[in-house]
């Protein structure tokens, strides 16, 4: 299956890695993986094989070449086909990638942070069992929520009870208490400010219904040109969907991206969608790295 951006690109839904990229001179492909490089030899060897077979069987070199050239013709559309298939779309450039235009990151992680909720919920006297049973009801809610399935967690206490034993209304009330430990580091926000002279900023996030008062409550509420939120399109990161959505939001193809995320597999979609990526590891890391591939 593919989904077809609105500047006709089109993003894989089986998120293989891809085993061919684009010529960086001139049109077609060169191979990315073990994979692409073992078409290309199979290729060769068929090639020489039905050469040796066309040539042991002829009697005159005109014979050969009559037989040869179009059932090489046929192995090599064969082989466009192949990396038509698990390749980059072609297109002719000359020279290095795009320069990138837009730099699409992801909101928890690179962005906001979580202070100790753990040490938080021990203070208040909850066991460690009690923080397992509320880090496991939490994470459950989170993934339905970041969904699409629930809006707020009143919606999922009224055919559900809280953990740890407790009441709906202090489970609440001590789950806001914990909210309020995210914050976000002020050389974040001016880094932020820093890259929006230069380059359009996106948010592509797994995230609830309220990001938009999240993002406001620490003032980034215009500091991004898209917002591609999980809640709102139904979907959640990994799926390439939302990939080629926050795309075309920015106006931007795949090359011309830089994309921030601290999930692995986040950044390998977006990496075999032509999306140059970086694994956020911290806030220096991160910035060294960006700044490297924006010199490039």
């Amino acid at each position: 299956m593919f989904y077809e951006g609105r500047r006709g690109t089109l993003y894989s839904m089986s998120m293989k890695k891809l085993w061919f990229r684009r010529k960086t001179y001139g049109w077609g492909w060169q191979p990315a993986t073990w994979q692409g490089w073992l078409a290309v030899a199979v290729f060769i060897a068929a090639v020489f094989l039905n050469f040796y077979r066309i040539d042991s069987a002829s009697h005159s070199a005109s014979d050969t070449l009559i037989n040869f050239v179009p059932e090489t013709f046929i192995l090599s559309l064969a082989l466009i086909l192949v990396c038509y298939l698990t390749g980059e779309k072609p297109r002719w450039q000359w020279g290095k990638k795009s320069k990138i235009k837009a730099i699409i990151f992801d909101f928890q992680g690179p962005i906001v942070q979580f202070g100790d909720w753990r040490a938080f919920l021990e203070q208040r006297g909850f066991s460690k069992e009690q923080q397992i049973e509320w880090k496991e009801w939490i994470l459950r809610y989170y993934e339905d929520a970041h969904a699409g399935k629930w809006r707020s967690m009143e919606e999922l206490l009224r055919i559900q009870r809280p953990p740890a034993g407790l009441d709906g209304e202090t489970f609440l009330a001590i789950q806001k208490e914990v909210n309020d430990l995210r914050y976000v580091k002020p050389e974040t926000v001016e880094w932020l400010k820093e890259l929006k002279r230069t380059h359009a900023l996106a948010l592509l996030t797994n995230y609830t219904a309220d990001l938009g008062a999240v993002l406001a409550g620490f003032g980034l509420q215009s500091m991004f040109d898209a917002v591609v939120n999980s809640y709102d399109v139904k979907m959640t990161k990994p799926d390439p969907r939302m990939y080629a959505l926050v795309l075309e939001k920015l106006g931007v193809t795949s090359e011309e991206a830089a994309f921030i995320d601290d999930n692995e597999k986040n950044v390998q979609v977006a990496e075999a969608l032509g999306i140059r990526s970086i694994k956020y590891g911290s806030f220096e890391q991160a910035k060294t790295e960006l700044a490297a591939l924006l010199r490039a």
